[in-house]
């Protein structure tokens, strides 16, 4: 059996490679052969390029590069078919299934502004098609769905997503019944492979916040005497911003922190992994990811929105009960795992 999973694995973001790297290995290990489908189209691939290299900045820009090719270099952990712009030369690849997920492939109105209907199985040949953990991002019920969309969609034999608006979409919008499945970074145990940094006891930063935001960080850290730690994303009130990052490297820093400050949605979901006393601010972007992790584990007590005046210390006075939630993330893991096996060997 020859499996290969489309998402988008390449992406420089920490978040985008570690799901597809837990997602790969998860199969390894129980004895699948599975290939990345190193395919994007080209439209997708110019765009993603003018947003990573089009800087006015050359601080920015030399970053960016840098970044590149740090995650370029962790490509070789992973098993995967030779890059291409064509779906004719995935095809070619004669895979008996396609996983497509996880991440925002369902994303129509992604941020890059381009959606490409692979991602949907239009275009792909396989004996069968799996949905796994795939998310619609920040549509919702409101907008129209494209045909192209509704067509792949019904396409797939077994379908899986891992958000509340991603199930409602699918069952209100086309008529589809689909499970609720974790993350694949959740299925995965990182710990044999992160680095850890030579710092330890700080207040870890993961995400993109305002002027207001980070102060009230800054006055957190002055208040429990802790550095602040910005990755991947530089901050300006931080006392150190660690921008060139692979993603390994990000899991040290977040297994590493004393706490935890993100609106990133595997920044909640590590943070959780390594149970740490985190914050996490909900942006419109990302609200409808971060909602279905939030009610899930009945996270509300942790979260901060972006016009509250709310000091960020208090936050961290309420408690956080890891006993519980780790048993009910062992139960949708199970039921994860279950899903995808069953699919597989349906």
């Amino acid at each position: 059996m020859k499996i290969g999973i489309l998402t988008t694995f390449d992406e420089i973001n920490p978040g985008a490679y570690l799901q597809a790297y837990a997602l790969q290995f998860f199969l390894k290990e129980r004895g699948y052969q599975n290939y990345l489908i190193n395919y994007k189209s080209f439209k997708y691939y110019c765009y993603e390029m003018k947003i990573y290299l089009c800087q006015k900045n050359p601080i920015r820009l030399f970053e960016n590069i840098r970044k590149i090719l740090r995650f370029k270099s962790l490509h070789k952990e992973l098993k995967k078919t030779k890059f291409t712009f064509w779906l004719e030369d995935v095809n070619r690849e004669e895979f008996d299934i396609i996983i497509l997920g996880s991440d925002e492939i369902w994303n129509f109105k992604n941020c890059i502004g381009v959606a490409d209907p692979a991602y949907y199985s239009v275009g792909l040949k396989a004996k069968k098609f799996i949905a796994y953990a795939p998310s619609f991002g920040n549509v919702d019920e409101m907008m129209e769905i494209p045909e192209y969309v509704i067509e792949g969609i019904k396409n797939i034999n077994h379908i899986s997503v891992r958000d509340i608006n991603s199930l409602n979409i699918l069952k209100n919008k086309l008529g589809i019944s689909a499970r609720l499945v974790l993350d694949p970074t959740f299925l995965y145990d990182f710990d044999r492979v992160l680095e850890e940094p030579r710092y330890s006891n700080y207040i870890l930063v993961y995400g993109f916040f305002d002027e207001y935001t980070m102060n009230n960080i800054k006055l957190f850290g002055r208040e429990i005497g802790l550095p602040i730690i910005s990755v991947f994303y530089p901050n300006r009130e931080s006392d150190l911003n660690v921008n060139v990052i692979s993603p390994l490297q990000w899991i040290g820093f977040i297994k590493n922190a004393s706490y935890i400050i993100t609106n990133m949605y595997h920044g909640l979901i590590f943070s959780l992994k390594y149970r740490k006393n985190f914050a996490t601010q909900i942006t419109p972007y990302r609200k409808n990811k971060l909602d279905t992790l939030i009610k899930l584990f009945k996270l509300e007590q942790r979260v901060f929105n972006k016009d509250e005046n709310v000091f960020i210390g208090e936050i961290f006075k309420t408690e956080l009960n890891y006993s519980e939630i780790l048993e009910k993330i062992g139960v949708y893991k199970r039921d994860s795992v279950n899903f995808l096996l069953e699919a597989i060997n349906d």
